[in-house]
């Protein structure tokens, strides 16, 4: 239930928005510089959802352990900020 406090909190979300940012950077690098191709197709899509994730506060894990998808209101439940 660690990492869902963590994830769910506000620091959670600043995590993800830069993991999500570093994997689109990565993929982008991967197809600009000739490089592993199937770094940027697996890279790519999930960078896109942690960065969605991140921005509009939500958190994917939330429902695999009972808490609800959006942020605030799993913030509330787990009593994080």
């Amino acid at each position: 239930m660690g990492i869902i406090k963590l994830l769910g909190s506000t620091t959670g979300r600043w995590i993800r928005i830069g993991l999500g940012l570093t994997l689109l950077l990565v993929a982008l690098s991967s197809f600009r510089c000739g490089g592993k191709q199937k770094v940027g197709f697996l890279t790519g899509p999930l960078g896109l959802v942690m960065l969605s994730a991140g921005s509009f506060d939500f958190c994917l894990l939330g429902p695999l352990v009972g808490l609800p998808l959006n942020g605030k209101e799993a913030r509330a439940r787990l009593k994080v900020r």
